[in-house]
């Protein structure tokens, strides 16, 4: 997962001790945090250069070790069914289908695309899934030592394109992968 323009707004939510620690979550634990400073932007037809987008501290982050990174210091229970958000004063409650009831400062949905937290927060209708005109696919590629060199020359995190007449996006990441 790349990390760009996001980087101050995650940072004013965790403690600066954590924050502190982010490098221990990236994809390549031998890039640096000021080893990039924007993210190329190119003109899917032509290849030319169109703009290098700005980025804050922009970085490839492994999500796994974001999770285990961000869940130091809380309990984390997974399985639970979300039902209800009851506000009670300046706090929050969420109660589960087991009948078990959590009270907290904030409450935090990440529980996926059809976000049942979203739906009890902003209402059915709000909550609802939009399709967007946009298809994604996704591949893993294996490169030569000399051919990941190349690729990874061009930007270390990422090279993106958009292709002015024919309207797509083509967007490369890499991350380094060594033998076992």
């Amino acid at each position: 997962m790349t990390m760009h323009w996001g980087s101050s707004h995650l940072a004013s939510c965790l403690p600066p001790a954590l924050t502190a620690r982010i490098s221990e979550t990236y994809a390549d634990p031998s890039m640096s945090a000021d080893a990039v400073t924007g993210l190329p932007v190119h003109n899917g037809k032509t290849g030319e250069l169109l703009m290098t987008m700005a980025g804050e501290r922009p970085c490839r982050v492994s999500r796994r070790k974001l999770r285990k990174l961000f869940s130091e210091g809380l309990t984390v229970q997974y399985g639970k069914e979300f039902v209800e958000a009851v506000e009670e004063g300046e706090q929050v409650v969420a109660v589960f289908a087991d009948g078990t009831r959590v009270v907290g400062d904030v409450l935090v949905g990440c529980d996926g695309a059809r976000s049942r937290v979203r739906e009890v927060v902003c209402g059915e209708e709000a909550a609802q899934v939009r399709t967007v005109p946009v298809s994604i696919i996704n591949f893993t590629q294996m490169y030569t030592a000399e051919q990941a060199l190349h690729v990874r020359s061009l930007n270390p995190l990422f090279v993106t394109s958009i292709h002015p007449d024919l309207g797509v996006m083509f967007w490369l990441s890499s991350r380094l992968s060594f033998p076992s």
